[in-house]
């Protein structure tokens, strides 16, 4: 009895945290570059056979939220400052002396002369941060930056693949400390200045889940509530003795 009652509680955080990574995408339907969470479920904690006596280690399961890449719409916006990437890369930058990976950006030239976003990350080159003059720049869709008809710098991008499950980090940001590889292929891109991608989240596909996800722990929590009767019962019995 023991072990079907935690075996449906650990149904139930499962619902919790899938209902979370779903809260999560419907909340950022209209963000730009936002890529859906997929939570997935490892296999039980090898450590928890060794003692199958012990319900709580032999439950464990590991929950990640891994991102979903696929490529979504480019939205053209008609603004120079905005960039966006076509494939599956992400752009290099610096947020505060420590490196961090963006799919989007909003651009500008800064007083000290950096190309940053509107979080004043800073977007690298091949060389480092990217200097500029005061004025416009033009991007083309291999990266190469250019001011006043010369060839700045390159953005310096990463394959998507490369990230940890669980590197994104909120803001658009994602770790680039924990890269679990490094690819040797060429990165299949291109970088489309003036275009912003949507986000790849189907607001259908996630209410969807929302109501499977929702029908499912409603229908545990009434198998736990039946549990919990039925022990109540027999304690009260038990009682009578």
């Amino acid at each position: 009895m023991v072990d079907a009652i935690e075996a449906l509680r650990f149904s139930l955080n499962n619902d919790l945290y899938k209902l979370n990574s779903i809260s999560q995408n419907l909340a950022n339907v209209s963000t730009s570059g936002y890529k859906r969470e997929l939570p997935t479920f490892s296999q039980y904690d090898p450590v928890g056979y060794t003692n199958r006596s012990d319900v709580a280690n032999v439950q464990k399961m590991h929950q990640v939220k891994h991102k979903d890449f696929s490529q979504s719409t480019l939205k053209y916006t008609a603004n120079p400052a905005d960039l966006s990437i076509d494939g599956n890369a992400l752009f290099v930058v610096d947020v505060d002396g420590v490196a961090r990976a963006a799919r989007v950006g909003t651009l500008r030239v800064s007083n000290e002369g950096r190309l940053v976003g509107i979080h004043n990350e800073l977007f690298m080159g091949q060389t480092g941060a990217i200097q500029l003059e005061p004025g416009n720049f033009e991007i083309d869709e291999s990266g190469v930056v250019m001011q006043n008809g010369q060839a700045i710098d390159k953005l310096k991008l990463i394959n998507a693949a490369d990230l940890n499950p669980e590197a994104y980090l909120g803001n658009g940001f994602y770790d680039l400390n924990s890269l679990t590889s490094t690819s040797a292929e060429p990165i299949n891109a291109k970088v489309r200045q003036g275009f912003l991608e949507t986000s790849n989240v189907k607001t259908m596909d996630e209410m969807v889940r929302l109501i499977e996800t929702t029908r499912h722990f409603e229908s545990v929590h009434g198998v736990l509530k039946a549990y919990d009767d039925v022990m109540n019962l027999a304690i009260n019995k038990l009682a009578e003795f």
